[in-house]
């Protein structure tokens, strides 16, 4: 699979290339040649600040394709090119979704414009890291959908995959990673919207979905407006309510805890239990005297 450039996947004139040529050049940029005309058809970006003395494209298992020096272990983990920080419309295992805040690279997944049109759709899944960052799915510039926040509670994950969030002052992501790699599993944003996340069935010789988190019509963002409430009285019938002005403890129908019971939950709000911060400051995890998980802002 070739990455084409925004311009090119835009550019539907473009011709049905029947012979092509992958190189590797000194510089360590890979350029794809029609065989026939000598046309670049599409060429990465040489990353590295330094200069590179022998260059070497691989195909790990994880079906990253890299471009580092001979010899050089390290760039190994920090390539001079990479395609997983090239997302299409499917994230495979390993691949970073979010932002890094030093190169200014974001990765998100962008779904096809049909099913057999491979241009960019209209849906985009990405991390938002305005605030403290949550996974959302948009429409163009509309958000459609949203997971909420990482709090270090969710994305538990199953017995094959487990999940991983990461922010510090160079990175800002999420990825998930396979436990048993004799499974095939990816996540793709479809042309229609919906996020989906695909397992291989071998003995169907197909992808079937495995899981998707817009289970119902109520998982769509802000369906109901400011204080609404979402009602699913019939399986695949959802009924709407109006907003309702409301106030106090009528509104709320969470669990409150004392001050003693927090603090020995998150052993004195300890930098260990730290999550992160949201809009009203730090955020600590925790277990009640009754075992229950929490996510506590101090």
């Amino acid at each position: 699979m070739f990455l084409l450039s925004d311009e090119d996947q835009d550019d539907l004139s473009l011709p049905c290339y029947t012979s092509g040529e992958l190189t590797l050049t000194f510089q360590g940029v890979l350029i794809l040649r029609n065989v026939t005309t000598g046309n670049v058809i599409w060429s990465s970006v040489n990353s590295s600040t330094t200069s590179v003395r022998n260059p070497i494209g691989q195909l790990l298992d994880t079906c990253n394709f890299i471009i580092y020096d001979e010899g050089d272990v390290i760039k190994q983990q920090n390539p001079i090119w990479q395609s997983f920080d090239f997302i299409t419309d499917t994230s495979l295992p390993g691949e970073k979704l979010g932002r890094n805040l030093v190169t200014g690279n974001k990765r998100h997944i962008t779904s096809w414009k049909s099913e057999d049109d491979p241009a960019f759709g209209e849906f985009s899944y990405s991390i938002d890291t305005r605030g403290y960052p949550q996974a959302v799915l948009k429409e163009g510039q509309e958000v459609k959908f949203w997971r909420g926040p990482w709090t270090g509670l969710r994305y538990t994950g199953s017995w094959f995959y487990n999940f991983t969030f990461v922010l510090n002052q160079k990175e800002i992501y999420y990825e998930y990673n396979l436990i048993d790699a004799s499974i095939f599993i990816r996540l793709v944003t479809q042309p229609n919207g919906r996020v989906e996340r695909l397992l291989w069935i071998d003995s169907e010789q197909k992808w079937n979905v495995y899981t998707t988190p817009q289970i119902d019509r109520c998982d769509q963002y802000a369906l109901c407006g400011p204080f609404g409430i979402c009602n699913i009285r019939i399986p695949g019938n959802a009924s709407v309510h109006a907003p309702e002005n409301r106030s106090g403890e009528e509104d709320l129908e969470l669990p409150l805890f004392g001050l003693s019971t927090l603090l020995k939950a998150t052993n004195n709000f300890s930098i260990n239990n730290k999550l992160g911060e949201d809009g009203f400051g730090p955020v600590y995890k925790g277990v009640s005297e009754d075992g229950r998980e929490i996510a506590e802002t101090k």
